[in-house]
């Protein structure tokens, strides 16, 4: 299919959207992120914790995007249960640099895949969101892998099962079959010697 506008997107480039949910108490933080990334996302957006999760229950989310600083729950607290939840989630924490020792504690901990400076860069912004969702895929394909390999290890295992009792069979046959020649050997050596006397 051509288009006449590199920009527009087919309906099947349309489904194919990923999916983030960015959490912020402040609207006025939420706006322009969902501004400069519905374009190319498909975008929820929630005012706390507590709303995000709700959000993670219903919608199928590649990324969070959390703001740190947030009344009731922080943003790696969140994060931390999203963890929980949904681990194939990528975690992205936006911080302050005030709040250092909280997203290194995040990090470390392995709650977060990342996190952006605020003020934050529309490039830089849009860069970790790539590289998120770059690892989400490798993850994946990663797990999936691991299942494949897991399934030809098992099947190998099987094969080598039914290979081992059939070797098992053949031996007995082939020991039964020698001592029947054995047997015949004896008889007709019996049978020649009786026809002699």
């Amino acid at each position: 299919m051509i288009k006449d506008d590199p920009n527009e997107e087919t309906p099947e480039e349309e489904t194919q959207k990923r999916t983030l949910l960015l959490v912020d108490d402040e609207r006025d933080s939420l706006d322009p992120m969902e501004l400069l990334l519905k374009e190319q996302y498909n975008v929820l957006t929630a005012q706390s914790g507590v709303e995000a999760l709700d959000i993670l229950k219903k919608n199928d989310i590649d990324i969070v995007i959390a703001d740190q600083r947030m009344p009731g729950m922080t943003g790696v607290e969140l994060l931390v249960k999203v963890k929980e939840l949904y681990p194939g989630i990528v975690r992205v924490v936006l911080t302050a640099y005030t709040d250092f020792e909280a997203m290194i504690k995040a990090i470390n901990e392995g709650s977060v895949y990342r996190y952006i400076i605020k003020p934050w860069d529309v490039d830089d912004m849009r860069l970790v969101i790539k590289q998120a969702l770059e690892f989400k895929d490798l993850r994946a394909a990663k797990g999936e892998l691991a299942a494949d390999l897991a399934a030809a290890h098992q099947a190998l295992a099987k094969t080598h099962e039914e290979l081992t009792e059939r070797h098992k069979e053949l031996m007995r046959a082939y020991s039964q079959l020698a001592m029947d020649r054995i047997t015949e050997a004896i008889e007709e050596e019996t049978d020649g010697e009786g026809g002699e006397a």
